[in-house]
């Protein structure tokens, strides 16, 4: 630990060496520099009760913090007067929840999430890029960037990622910003994947629809077979969308269900942009709900 330190700060980075309990960094909330077995050291720089974020070859991962407990050895590197990168008076970017814990998720259902960014820069902060890292769920941040944080304010940066099949998903997403503080913030997210259920297709883009006039496409819920799944209820967050099952079998191959979702705007509608949400509820404890995102471009 002692050669890292001195090469830390002979690339400038004041660190010091303590000896310092989970529970410390976990209040702390900074980055730190810890040993890992087989005198491995680990950058972990967010915890939450349940997850602790580490780097090992510049690559985020998520650890379960009772796995993290028992391989940590209680020492780490922090920057020198504490674990935090530096004074709170100081400009700072702040991604308000670094780590998001999802509920238990279909199959390739799509999920849909605002990060709030605060800006305490006397200056504006541009969001440039959003970087995906190896085998990370696709992610398409909604609106397009670049995206503009006014000084001392706060800007919601939605994202728009499919869940892919893993027992355990973990996906990490780098934004790159115009700040010198943080030129590049870190998002994960967390969800347990249940196949017993899944949901085709995960969105809902109906392109351009006329104002006052309708627009139908279809939804396939499916279910494994011999497991009882059912659609119990259809809601969404406006009377704009109306749904109906046309078709809904069990059998030895599973459970189906079709529906035909009609899109409807209201006419005196000023936006341009369409954006609602479908909620499919099942009789299926581990998802409860699945949640499909409702797009279309308005016309007259």
């Amino acid at each position: 630990m002692l050669a890292l330190r001195d090469s830390c700060r002979a690339h400038g980075l004041k660190v010091q060496g303590v000896r310092i309990s989970v529970d410390e960094l976990a209040a702390d909330q900074g980055w730190a520099i810890v040993l890992a077995p087989a005198n491995h050291f680990e950058l972990m720089d967010a915890v939450t009760d349940k997850w602790v974020r580490v780097y090992n070859g510049g690559q985020p991962r998520l650890v379960a913090m009772s796995e993290f407990r028992q391989q940590y050895q209680g020492y780490a590197l922090v920057p020198e007067g504490g674990a935090r990168p530096g004074p709170r008076d100081k400009n700072r970017d702040v991604l308000q929840r670094p780590i998001w814990e999802l509920s238990t998720l279909a199959g390739g259902q799509l999920i849909h999430f605002s990060l709030p960014v605060r800006n305490e820069a006397s200056e504006s902060l541009r969001i440039t890029e959003l970087c995906q890292s190896p085998r990370t769920t696709p992610a398409a941040p909604l609106p397009a960037l670049p995206v503009d944080v006014p000084p001392h304010g706060v800007t919601n940066l939605d994202l728009l990622a499919r869940v892919r099949e893993w027992p355990v998903a973990q996906s990490h997403w780098a934004l790159r910003t115009t700040s010198r503080n943080h030129p590049v913030i870190v998002v994960s997210a967390v969800a347990l994947v249940d196949s017993v259920v899944s949901v085709c297709p995960a969105m809902l883009d109906y392109g351009p629809v006329a104002r006052g006039e309708a627009a139908t496409m279809p939804v396939e819920v499916v279910g494994l077979p011999h497991r009882g799944v059912r659609v119990t209820r259809i809601d969404s967050g406006s009377g704009e969308i109306q749904s109906r099952v046309t078709y809904e079998a069990e059998d030895d191959e599973g459970y189906r269900c079709t529906l035909e979702v009609e899109l409807r705007p209201r006419e005196e509608r000023g936006e341009r942009e369409f954006n609602d949400r479908l909620t499919i509820h099942t009789n299926y404890g581990p998802v409860p709900a699945i949640r499909i995102p409702v797009r279309a471009q308005l016309s007259h």
